[in-house]
């Protein structure tokens, strides 16, 4: 997976911050819910941050009032880059699932959709999620 500028630097920012402030990688997993290994590659770029994980991270840090709105605006444009590319096709399930750090069994008990469902549409590309399934994809995608 490419790693996007923005979500590199939007992780540079909050790993300033958190060196500043003394918070610890293990104190903000804890607090956005995911394991240290996970909070260090979405520092990293590697996996994105959702809207919710940014306003808990910004309660815990509380930067001052212009970095609180850029991070909100920089994960808001990485949803908007997510949500196009699954409307467009253009994106892998697999590669969509990938950066929210979910495994095929996560995703099926957030979705509803089987396991043997998400694996076929992670097999077949874009094409293949019915329009309905590509609403679901998209809302968690863009929470």
């Amino acid at each position: 997976m490419v790693k996007s500028p923005l979500a590199i630097s939007l992780g540079e920012e909050i790993r300033l911050c958190m060196r500043e402030k003394k918070v610890t990688q293990r104190l903000v997993a804890e607090k956005i819910f995911v394991s240290v290994y996970l909070l260090s590659r979405m520092l990293k770029g590697s996996f994105l941050f959702t809207g919710r994980q940014i306003d808990v991270i910004i309660e815990l840090l509380q930067p001052d009032y212009e970095t609180s709105e850029r991070w909100r605006q920089m994960c808001r444009s990485l949803q908007d880059g997510l949500s196009n590319s699954i409307q467009g096709g253009n994106t892998s399930l697999r590669t969509l699932r990938e950066s929210r750090g979910l495994t095929i069994p996560l995703l099926s008990n957030l979705t509803g959709l089987t396991t043997s469902r998400l694996t076929y549409l992670e097999s077949v590309g874009a094409d293949a999620p019915s329009r309905g399934e590509k609403e679901l994809l998209n809302q968690l995608y863009t929470f």
